[in-house]
């Protein structure tokens, strides 16, 4: 009977032993599990209203800046510079939730020294009420971390690089990276340069509400979408790096000679210019160096977010469009090398004649084929500007007049510019623009589908 007692009571003394290690081991549990609940606490530094920010001074290698709100924007007290609005945002909305992901300790001297919060670059901020500041040291040698000290906690903490690079200051992260400090509504001028030649000079309107090219250009269809498809692009642009400031050595970023200056005129009578460089941004053609020639500050840019300095007043013209519609004319008269040519339409009843001969327009493919005659002299495409060229009237390779519904008559004449180019006249005005001579011979021409045409009545 001994023996199945002792094993009953071997039995109760491990049942025991089993139920106090689960309690210990439970009670282990629920105080890891308290310290890491503190510590995750310990761990958010900052949590308030990023909008009840009203100050925030940053000191850091390059001097002192203070900015405040001033109900629509962040202003730099000293009025230096312009602020990088997004910057300041992101500041004030990184610090207002701002959480470690880990610590190294207590802060001594030494520690200190090898994080680099001896002397760290800082960001108080303010919301007028209460007070938090941002001390930032070294980046860790992986590139993860940043570390921090906040306000009067002698803890060294480990935040995110990327919160970590917005949180340490400098002057070039604080200044305004826009590429123009204009928006739709403030500009009034638009001047390009090359090689010390105005290229195109645009001017806004604001009467009218349009934007256009000068008095010289008249003859030509201005293209407004071209414009504002051009402002809203370099209204969006920001610099994709800043450079040097107060640059004083022109030749060094090649703006001794420059591919392009351009000068915005504001509408409260301000202007900025800027210097594009010729040379290479770095080791490829991706990038352009910009000189914001207000303050001398150095900046780089996508080379292909940049085109606009590469246009021509061509670029600003409706550069292919028919000169009438088939639909406002009553007829025509064509002079065209041998031949001369008398139509008369009445586009509402889908008739036509030639010389007194009617033209059978319920005929498909007599259709396709006049409209493929009429559409080849009746839509200029413009591949050159020469508003200096004084082109005499004379000896022209086609005349078109054009008899409208409204009674009066619209007169087109080509006359031969040379190098394969057409002078255009329009009611025996010179337009401005030139015309390739493909338009009146070779494949898919004027003279290409008038034989066509005039086969097909045969």
């Amino acid at each position: 009977m001994k023996k199945p007692i002792i094993a009953l009571i071997v039995l109760l003394l491990v049942a025991a032993g089993s139920v106090g290690a689960l309690i210990a081991v439970k009670g282990r549990q629920k105080k890891d599990q308290q310290q890491a609940a503190e510590k995750s606490a310990e761990y958010v530094l900052f949590s308030y209203d990023s909008q009840s920010l009203s100050q925030i001074t940053f000191d850091c290698e390059d001097g002192l800046y203070e900015v405040y709100n001033d109900g629509s924007e962040w202003v730099l007290k000293s009025g230096e510079f312009k602020l990088d609005q997004s910057y300041i945002q992101s500041v004030a909305t990184y610090a207002s939730s701002l959480e470690a992901m880990t610590d190294y300790g207590a802060a001594d001297d030494e520690k200190k020294e090898m994080y680099g919060l001896t002397d760290p670059a800082t960001v108080t901020v303010s919301t007028g009420t209460e007070e938090h500041r941002i001390s930032v040291g070294n980046i860790s040698p992986t590139g993860d971390y940043y570390y921090i000290m906040v306000d009067s906690r002698d803890t060294i903490y480990a935040i995110n690089s990327l919160y970590g690079s917005i949180l340490r200051p400098n002057r070039l992260l604080l200044k305004n990276k826009d590429l123009i400090p204009y928006d739709s509504y403030s500009m009034q001028r638009i001047v390009l340069e090359r090689d010390g030649e105005t290229v195109y000079d645009l001017t806004y309107d604001t009467d009218a509400a349009r934007w256009s090219l000068p008095e010289g250009y008249s003859g030509l269809v201005f293209d407004t979408t071209a414009v504002s498809s051009m402002t809203s692009l370099m209204m969006s642009l920001t610099a994709e790096e800043m450079l040097d400031e107060n640059l004083d050595d022109l030749s060094r970023y090649g703006f001794d000679e420059p591919a392009a200056k351009m000068t915005i005129y504001g509408q409260d009578g301000t202007q900025h210019t800027m210097l594009f460089s010729s040379l290479l941004a770095g080791n490829s053609n991706e990038f352009m160096y910009v000189l914001m020639c207000d303050d001398n500050q150095v900046e780089k840019y996508y080379r292909s977010d940049l085109d606009f300095i590469n246009y021509t007043p061509l670029d600003f013209i409706v550069a292919s469009a028919p000169v009438i519609s088939m639909a406002n004319i009553t007829g025509f008269d064509m002079h065209f090398g041998e031949y001369t040519e008398n139509i008369t339409l009445d586009y509402s009843a889908n008739t036509a004649e030639r010389s007194g001969t009617p033209i059978d327009l319920s005929n498909t493919s007599t259709a396709a084929d006049f409209k493929n005659y009429f559409d080849a002299m009746s839509i200029l495409t413009y591949t050159k500007i020469d508003i200096e060229a004084e082109p005499e009237l004379v000896l022209p390779l086609l005349t078109v007049v054009y008899h409208t519904t409204e009674g009066t008559d619209l007169q087109i004449d080509l006359t031969d510019a040379g190098m394969g180019k057409c002078y255009v006249f329009i009611d025996g005005e010179y337009t401005g623009g030139l015309v390739d001579g493909t338009m009146l011979s070779g494949k898919n021409s004027l003279s290409s589908f008038y034989q066509t045409f005039i086969t097909g009545l045969s």
